[in-house]
């Protein structure tokens, strides 16, 4: 019988911590969903957190994208646009982490789908859902790679300004970053979660650092009506809402791949409790810092034509924001 038709036994908590000889409670709880453990518990909640934490971050999503989204709907969209999507992300991720600890397996989605979808349909939703899982998080997290390759070579324009940082090299750095991921990837599983609470840590010490510092230096700041309520359509659309749509846009390509705690489930130590830990503290965590990481650099922006509209102004336009800002 095949894993998509069997019922899952009604296994109460006590019942898992109790287990059978020689089997941990998470083991035994998936000896109750239909096959045994391959894959090595070495992580903790908190690490559990950390990737997820990092698949959504706030610094590698939000940042490429910034200039673009504040060029099509201006602050008012950027801001409240953030806090629209994070609210129903947060709905969506209670539900997720709900099913996640009735079933932490490392299939994450699609195994989900083979024990809730109709058996009529099953097998076509567990195809799609787990293709488009994939595909998803191949694109979206490679893409940040070359999010970081576009501020590198912001970088170098900031420090070396005869230099052209073509797209040609840009892609050349892009390539580079793949590869050296590719290889810290091919390490033990423990690495991945030590390296994500490190990078949990430089993600919360940067946003706090960019908008203390950034508040602090920028004169004269951006007034709150700018902030809040300016409007501004240069997405060559004539339709201020489908502009305002394309801002979404951006807050929902940074809010996703917090499903990646499901995937760590079987790697991940009582994962009935960790894995649901993870999605919810991680979609919070970033709305929570995103909102307050969004409205500091829209008080940092100076002057929203030239920094922004401006072709000439450095990209990714954050850039120019903080060069502006706070200089050298």
């Amino acid at each position: 019988m095949g894993l998509g038709f069997m019922k899952k036994q009604d296994v109460t908590e006590k019942q898992v911590e109790g287990g059978k000889p020689g089997l941990t409670a998470d083991e035994q709880l998936l000896n109750e969903l239909g096959y045994t453990q391959d894959l090595n518990r070495s992580i903790s909640a908190f690490s559990n957190f950390a990737i997820a934490f990092s698949c959504c971050s706030v610094l590698s999503g939000l940042t490429p994208m910034w200039g673009d989204a504040m060029n099509d709907s201006g602050s008012l969209g950027v801001i409240w646009g953030w806090f629209i999507t994070g609210t129903f992300t947060m709905i969506v991720a209670m539900s997720l982490a709900e099913i996640c600890s009735a079933y932490p397996t490392t299939g994450g989605l699609y195994f989900w789908v083979s024990r809730l979808a109709p058996p009529k349909y099953m097998p076509l939703a567990c195809w799609l859902t787990g293709w488009f899982n994939w595909i998803g998080l191949v694109f979206g997290i490679t893409s940040v790679d070359l999010g970081l390759s576009q501020f590198i070579a912001g970088v170098i324009n900031v420090w070396q300004p005869e230099v052209d940082t073509s797209v040609y090299m840009q892609y050349g750095i892009f390539v580079g970053i793949l590869l050296i991921h590719g290889f810290l990837n091919s390490f033990a599983v423990s690495w991945n979660g030590w390296m994500n609470q490190f990078a949990f840590y430089v993600n919360m010490l940067g946003i706090l650092l960019i908008v203390v510092v950034g508040l602090s230096i920028t004169r004269p700041l951006a007034t709150g009506s700018f902030v809040f309520s300016e409007f501004y359509n240069g997405s060559g659309f004539s339709s201020d809402g489908y502009a305002f749509l394309l801002v979404i846009l951006q807050s929902q390509y940074t809010l996703s791949g917090y499903d990646s705690a499901a995937h760590m489930s079987e790697e991940t130590k009582n994962s009935q409790h960790g894995s649901p830990f993870g999605i919810l503290t991680a979609v919070a965590a970033n709305v929570v810092s995103g909102f307050i990481f969004l409205i500091g650099v829209s008080f940092m922006t100076k002057d929203f034509m030239n920094q922004i509209v401006d072709e000439n102004a450095i990209q990714p336009q954050m850039v120019q924001v903080f060069v502006d800002g706070v200089g050298q």
